[in-house]
Parts: C-alpha cells; sequence; structure tokens
C-alpha cells in the first residue's frame, strides 16, 4: 500500500504454537497462527491507517464501495491477501554471500525467493474491549490477605526492577512517590498500593500476580491471552462478608498466618468447603514464595546478570557474533571506486552513491531483510 501515513509507533508480535505429540490436542490455540499487534501515535493515524486498509480489502476482494447509509460503517475484521516469501522478508537471492546472483538458468526469475499468498485478518476494534477478566475467590480477596500481598508484591517488583535494568525515577517506589507526594503514601489505602502494584508488575514486567507468579516473554503474548498475565483479576466484593456467612453455616474458618484456611471438625460440609478455599488460597502463596525466592536469587546476582552466568554469556557472545557479522556484511556487499564513490554489489541493486556512509545507511535501509538473514545465521546451533 502505497499512502503517506504514519506507521505504528510499536508492534508486538505473539509467539507461534507449533503442536507437538506431548501438546495438549485440547489446547485453546490454533496451531501455526501468527498474532501481531499495534500501537499508533494517536486515533488519527490508527483510522487513516485502517481507511487504507479497507481500501485495499474492497480492491483485493473486488468489492465496490457502496454509497448507502452504512458507507461508514467499518467491518470487525478485514481479509487481506498478502504476499509472503521467507521468514526474514527477502524477495532476491545472494547466491555467494557478496550481492551476486545465482547461476542463470531457464527462467528468468531463479534469483528471486518463490512467494506464497497468505491470509491476514485484521481486528478494527480495541483490544480491552476483548481482554478477559477473572473474578477471586473470596478467601483470595479477603482483607487480611491485603497487607502480606501488598508486600509481597513490591519485593517482586523491587527485585525486577532491579535485575531488568529499570532506571531510577521509573521505577514502583517512584510512581509511587508521584501518585502520593509528600506523607500521603503513610496514610494510602493498602489495597491501592497492592492494586498499583499488581498494575505495574503486569504492565512492566508482563508478570501475573494471582495467575501462577510468572512473566511472559513479550507482549504479544499477554496481548493474545496465551500467557495468565493477560488476564486482569478483580477481586470480589463483600469477599469478607461471605467469608463470615460461610463461618456462620458451616462453622468458624480459621486462618493461618499465610492467610489460607485451617480446617475445623464441624462435619463433612465444612471440611469440603474448608479444604476448597485452602487449595485455592495454598496455590497461590507457593506461587508467591516461589516468586520472592526468585527475586532473592536476582537481588543477589545483582543488576549485571539477566537469568545466570551461562546463559548471559552465551547471550553475549551471540550479541558479538551479531555485531561481527553486521559489520562483515556491509563489507562484503559494498564496491568502492577509484573515486571514492561507493556501490551496491546486490545484483538487482547497484546503486552509486557518494562515499561509504551513504552506502551503509542504503544497506542498512533497502536491504535490511538481507541483514536479518545473515544475523540469523548466528542463532544456528
Amino acid at each position: 500500500i502505497h499512502c503517506k501515513i504514519k506507521p505504528p509507533s510499536a508492534v508486538w508480535s505473539s509467539s507461534v504454537f507449533v503442536p507437538t505429540v506431548s501438546s495438549s490436542r485440547s489446547s485453546f490455540r490454533t496451531p501455526y497462527n501468527r498474532e501481531a499487534y499495534a500501537v499508533f501515535p494517536s486515533t488519527a493515524a490508527k483510522e487513516d491507517m485502517f481507511d487504507n486498509l479497507q481500501k485495499a480489502n474492497e480492491d483485493a476482494s473486488r468489492h465496490h464501495r457502496r454509497e448507502d447509509r452504512h458507507k461508514d460503517r467499518r467491518p470487525r475484521f478485514l481479509d487481506l491477501e498478502v504476499d509472503c516469501t521467507d521468514i526474514y522478508g527477502r524477495r532476491e537471492l545472494d547466491a555467494d554471500g557478496k550481492g551476486g546472483a545465482p547461476p542463470k538458468k531457464k527462467k528468468d526469475d531463479d534469483s528471486k525467493i518463490p512467494s506464497k499468498r497468505c491470509k491476514v485478518f485484521i481486528s478494527t476494534s480495541l483490544i480491552s474491549s476483548s481482554q478477559p477478566v477473572s473474578v477471586l475467590s473470596a478467601a483470595v480477596s479477603s482483607r487480611e490477605r491485603i497487607s502480606g500481598d501488598k508486600e509481597d508484591a513490591k519485593t517482586i517488583s523491587r527485585a525486577l526492577d532491579e535485575a531488568r535494568g529499570i532506571e531510577a525515577g521509573n521505577c514502583l517506589s517512584d510512581l509511587m512517590l508521584l501518585l502520593y507526594p509528600g506523607n500521603e503514601l503513610a496514610s494510602a489505602d493498602e489495597e491501592d498500593i497492592l492494586d498499583i502494584a499488581i498494575a505495574y508488575l503486569r504492565r512492566v514486567h508482563l508478570f501475573s500476580f494471582y495467575n501462577g507468579c510468572t512473566s511472559a516473554t513479550d507482549v504479544g503474548d499477554v496481548l493474545s491471552d496465551s500467557h495468565p498475565s493477560g488476564t486482569i483479576h478483580l477481586r470480589l466484593r463483600n469477599a469478607d462478608e461471605i467469608l463470615r456467612k460461610t463461618a456462620d453455616e458451616n462453622g468458624p474458618v480459621a486462618m493461618d498466618e499465610d492467610g489460607g484456611d485451617v480446617e475445623t471438625d464441624k462435619g463433612d460440609a465444612a471440611e469440603g468447603s474448608s479444604a476448597g478455599r485452602d487449595m485455592l488460597v495454598t496455590r497461590l502463596n507457593d506461587s508467591i514464595a516461589k516468586a520472592l525466592e526468585n527475586a532473592k536469587i536476582m537481588e543477589d546476582r545483582g543488576p549485571g546478570c539477566v537469568v545466570d552466568e551461562e546463559t548471559d554469556m552465551a547471550a553475549r557472545d551471540i550479541e558479538t557474533s551479531e555485531q561481527n557479522s553486521r559489520e562483515q556484511w556491509m563489507q562484503n556487499h559494498e564496491i568502492m571506486d577509484e573515486d571514492g564513490r561507493a556501490r551496491c554489489s546486490f545484483h538487482f541493486c547497484r546503486k552509486l552513491f557518494k562515499d561509504k556512509a551513504f552506502l551503509q545507511k542504503h544497506l542498512l535501509k533497502k536491504h535490511s531483510d538481507q541483514l536479518r538473514a545473515e544475523r540469523g545465521k548466528c542463532h544456528d546451533g
């Protein structure tokens, strides 16, 4: 689509589910599908993009726009046919790694990478309207848990901030001071503090506090609901009242120091009810305890260690290899003339530039697909 519109300010892609023998046949995820999410700098930029995509959708489907009372109504989904090549987006072959063309055969287009038609469905609705919401149980929503959960959430946030290198001024503690300046933080409601900490964990670290205490690997998995952090949790209204009524009906349900239920002797009904609540609370407590243990490990390692020493060393080696391959790739695709001018060596380009600096900008802008393929080799093996 050739149009003068502002591109998205951010694009996130979720991981692709590839079914295996060990994977569940009843998995809710559609196999081999990739979902991508775009954030635009303004509503106007988003509307301009949708208008152009809708026009392309109508032209591709050979549907003429009807002049009727529904002409301004946009469909919920746009169905586009897109030409795709390989995973790097290349359309031409680089036979010798220096821009050379492959040996000529009978066909004239042997240098091109075969393309295929793919279906792309674009949703025009807001993500927030479809995000899953879950209501917590009464035992998890009780006021007796608020203080302990607040401190645990703050501890996990502090460890993740330090491990991920969140700069001073952008941490949870700094956010709290902005929301509650002066001495207001000391008198703030503990439930509000807990909610802010949980929202911070979810939005900054993609961390789900109430569902497993784990972090997603990327924003796409959060938005696609393929990770628990994609679910927004709400506390049950009147949870304490519900627990009191249950205690009156089935006998008192004592709470241990971790917020878990202590079983009573008031018959099978009371025991079953207590055991059910105890299972939910115990599962949450175990997840929080594990997250706190990991937080302690991250704090001991310090901000210089992201995962562990071995993994971080392997990551640094890959980064170094990528940087070296980038520099070598730039050298392999430049042809320098005697007068100092530089020419692109790709057989399908051959553009001439004033000097080497302009050629390098051209290579990074126009042939980034070829560079991505070259850097991808650093991850093989």
